[in-house]
């Protein structure tokens, strides 16, 4: 499901993952994407992940697979089982190549983008799976 009706909102962005230069990076390059983003909050695994998703509104999450604690593929099941959380557009970032790990049978709001990557692709996977446009 894209935000395309939200197109103008400015979004709160969760990226799951557990290295924090990743993070750092992941953070830095959204806000100097020219994207219309309010928040970026961050954890470190996806158990940190679903709890900030119970504190917080969160319209994207970008997520990594491989974390200790509780994994990607982990978080993603926990998210299929809410019916809110099943609808907000997941990017996965990941070195992982084996993409079959990752259930998304009935979860159509899933994208892949491969570490490493560049700054324009990450602004454009972001764009794809939300819909949104330059702030």
């Amino acid at each position: 499901m894209q935000l395309a009706n939200r197109h103008k909102m400015k979004l709160n962005i969760l990226v799951t993952d557990d290295c924090s230069t990743v993070r750092l990076l992941i953070s830095k390059t959204i806000r100097l994407s020219d994207l219309p983003v309010d928040r970026i909050i961050e954890a470190e695994n996806g158990a940190e992940g679903l709890k900030q998703m119970a504190e917080n509104r969160v319209d994207l999450i970008l997520m990594d697979i491989n974390m200790p604690e509780m994994d990607g593929v982990t978080m993603l099941e926990h998210m299929r089982m809410n019916p809110e959380y099943r609808k907000i557009p997941v990017l996965v970032v990941t070195a992982e190549s084996n993409k079959q790990r990752v259930p998304t049978t009935d979860m159509d709001n899933i994208a892949f983008l491969s570490k490493p990557f560049t700054p324009q692709l990450l602004r454009d996977a972001v764009i794809n799976i939300t819909g949104v446009t330059n702030s």
